[in-house]
């Protein structure tokens, strides 16, 4: 199996890599605050994203707008 990268229609388009496995085991992986550099391609994020695919779990990581390629822009928590 293999990670493909999505678009996630919002507001704005939103970036995400998509690994597809057990239909009855899935994990959404949300990034750190793009303040402090948080994107879906943090290692934290990767690391938990590898370790559940090894336990044959569909994941989803994506960008919050405003970060690397998703739309928009960052709302400053707004």
């Amino acid at each position: 199996m293999s990670t493909r990268r999505v678009t996630i229609p919002s507001e704005f388009e939103l970036e995400g890599m998509l690994y597809e496995s057990d239909p009855t085991k899935a994990a959404l992986l949300l990034h750190p605050h793009p303040l402090y550099g948080g994107s879906m391609e943090n290692n934290v994020v990767k690391v938990m994203d590898y370790a559940l695919r090894a336990k044959g779990f569909t994941t989803l990581r994506f960008n919050f707008r405003g970060v690397a390629n998703s739309g928009g822009s960052y709302g400053d928590g707004e």
